[in-house]
């Protein structure tokens, strides 16, 4: 999946209910954070804050947490590639890391195009 990232835009923090999800940044730079669950407190809290540069890649599956992905620059778009093994088509989303972790939403995955034709 081919992402393009506006200035200053982001997604929610959410899970990858596959075997992993591979991205690696084609153009500008990203801002990842991860989270895990808290278990004193039942919500999630940072464990890391990484920016990504161009040629770049990480990867992210369930065991080492959540993650929200977004575009760091103010006035530069940004394009990451993902590879997710095997590709899904729901997640768990949260829009607050303060919210419980039982609080997620359930989101529908939308592409653009599937095998080279428009959805």
């Amino acid at each position: 999946m081919l992402l393009c990232w506006n200035a200053g835009k982001s997604s929610p923090i959410h899970d990858h209910p596959c075997d992993g999800c591979w991205m690696r940044v084609v153009t500008g730079s990203v801002q990842e954070c991860r989270y895990k669950q808290d278990s004193d407190e039942e919500c999630l809290t940072i464990v890391s804050n990484e920016i990504y540069t161009e040629g770049q890649q990480a990867f992210i599956q369930d065991s080492m947490g959540y993650h929200k992905v977004g575009n760091p620059s103010h006035s530069k778009p940004a394009i990451t590639l993902h590879l997710y093994c095997p590709p899904f088509e729901t997640c768990k989303i949260w829009m607050d890391p303060h919210d419980s972790v039982a609080s997620c939403t359930k989101s529908n995955v939308c592409y653009h195009s599937e095998y080279g034709f428009i959805v």
